[in-house]
């Protein structure tokens, strides 16, 4: 039976690895605008190195370049940083934690067990329209722009109540990936995280 998941035995728990991701397409486009940001971010750096004289004019083209230089490693940063993430899930008899990497970071979010409740999939959220974006006629690009910045943003399609909180993760996957993974976790673990608890004050 062909799987959608990746485990792995660990000394101390199983580590999970989604083998798809449907979001080829935006990493593909994320990869770009962070090439495109780096290639800026050089023509700033040798304008700036450059410079051999200096007056009034130069002094203010010097700034303008390193504010540029500095606002294009950024968006550089940013687009590198979600081309390459990938998601792992580690979960053993007690805790299940959701980590995140990239070229640039990893982030470990770890949760208890006793307190997951309400698992469920949801749909791929509608991209808010830019109030200029002027409806399906998108002359400006705006409301194209509107939606890479919200991916860019994108929590996920999975999601689970922790005490007062809304948990999102699994960016990219499909339902079926979901099911996969919601069975593979009751059976793990022996416990239903579908089950919808009352919400707890204090969950730390």
């Amino acid at each position: 039976m062909e799987t959608n998941l990746i485990i792995s035995d660990k000394e101390d728990g199983k580590l999970i690895r989604f083998k798809v991701n449907t979001n080829q397409k935006s990493r593909l486009l994320f990869f770009f605008g962070g090439a495109g940001g780096l290639l800026f971010a050089l023509i700033m750096l040798r304008a700036i190195v450059t410079i051999d004289e200096l007056d009034s004019g130069i002094i203010m083209a010097g700034i303008f370049s390193l504010a540029m230089l500095i606002g294009a490693s950024i968006i550089s940063y940013r687009y590198f940083n979600k081309a390459t993430e990938t998601e792992e899930i580690f979960v053993d008899k007690e805790w299940l934690m959701v980590i995140e990497k990239s070229i640039f970071r990893s982030k470990k979010k770890a949760f208890k067990l006793e307190k997951i409740s309400g698992f469920h999939f949801i749909e791929n959220e509608k991209y808010t329209p830019h109030p200029l974006g002027g409806g399906s006629w998108d002359q400006f690009g705006l409301n194209a722009r509107q939606k890479e910045v919200e991916k860019i943003h994108e929590e996920g399609n999975f999601m689970f109540d922790y005490g007062l909180y809304k948990i999102k993760f699994g960016k990219g996957q499909g339902s079926w990936v979901f099911n996969e993974l919601d069975v593979f976790l009751y059976e793990y673990t022996g416990r239903d995280l579908r089950y919808k608890k009352a919400p707890e004050e204090d969950i730390y």
